[in-house]
């Protein structure tokens, strides 16, 4: 039988998450401390929290919550993809690589964890540990988009330029209007001479991202190259510097820090007798 108390924290927590998906950050984060201030380990309550934190931009708050949720619920996927979500965006790579592989130790079927950890690798420029995590991932969930696309990369700045363009291809068919796929393959393309191809798959990038600077850089150098050279004059003037000056020719590869949502179903806490409840972590399939 629920208590009275118990009974408020599971008001709480619903009125918490319906602000959070109506995009009342304000009204969330006060439902949440009301929340936390009656059950302080309320993994749920701790993880929205956490996640608010990361969208409002305040990642070292987000970072000591999430903490504190992993800590209580070591099993809980979606608490610790957001944890090394938070570490990514903090930049401190290093610290989310262990986040990860300290995760992965408990659950080693998490594509996700797999995918973040090849991320914060990549970043600390530990290729060898990037690639097999974002292999891993693939395998743990055979249209992971984004983990191709960033091993593909990988694989192109190792020299291995069909077999990026194949797995870009193949990020493609999960994800046909992935941004950053068309762009790199486009680029590679374009550094072949392949320019209609190039400049058809920047236009669909442009189309879907119309302020994407890497693509508007990229297309611009493509039409500088055809009859179309005015049009590329003025599309490279309107691109930012950063695209204009990254790389060989300027041509610019994307890579995707990939999801930037919350991991877990945040409609599917528990509570128990003790008061602690569990959200359960979105499974692959799901995400």
């Amino acid at each position: 039988m629920s208590t009275p108390d118990a009974v408020a924290i599971a008001h709480l927590w619903q009125r918490a998450v319906d602000a959070h998906l109506a995009g009342r950050s304000t009204e969330a984060i006060r439902l949440c401390e009301q929340l936390l201030a009656r059950s302080p380990g309320h993994v749920p309550g701790l993880h929205l929290r956490g996640v608010i934190a990361i969208g409002g931009g305040d990642v070292e708050r987000a970072i000591t919550i999430l903490r504190q949720a992993a800590d209580l619920d070591p099993d809980n996927v979606a608490v610790h993809s957001d944890l090394a979500l938070a570490l990514l965006r903090a930049q401190r790579f290093r610290e989310a690589v262990s986040a990860c592989q300290r995760a992965l130790e408990r659950q080693a079927h998490a594509a996700e964890l797999w995918f973040i950890l090849g991320f914060a690798a990549g970043e600390l420029n530990a290729r060898e540990l990037a690639q097999a995590a974002y292999r891993r991932a693939i395998e743990l969930r055979s249209d992971h988009a984004d983990a191709k696309a960033n091993l593909a990369r990988l694989l192109h700045e190792d020299g291995r330029t069909g077999e990026a363009i194949a797995l870009y291809r193949s990020a493609l068919v999960d994800q046909p209007r992935h941004s950053v796929a068309l762009n790199n393959v486009a680029a590679m393309y374009l550094a072949q001479g392949q320019l209609e191809e190039s400049i058809s798959m920047l236009r669909q990038v442009l189309r879907v991202d119309p302020n994407d600077a890497g693509a508007t850089g990229n297309l611009g150098l493509a039409l500088a190259d055809t009859p179309a050279f005015a049009e590329g004059a003025s599309v490279q003037a309107a691109a930012p510097a950063c695209a204009r000056d990254r790389g060989t020719a300027g041509i610019f590869l994307a890579t995707t820090a990939g999801g930037t949502t919350p991991a877990g179903d945040f409609g599917s806490g528990t509570e128990d007798v003790t008061g602690r409840a569990t959200l359960r972590a979105a499974s692959d399939s799901e995400r």
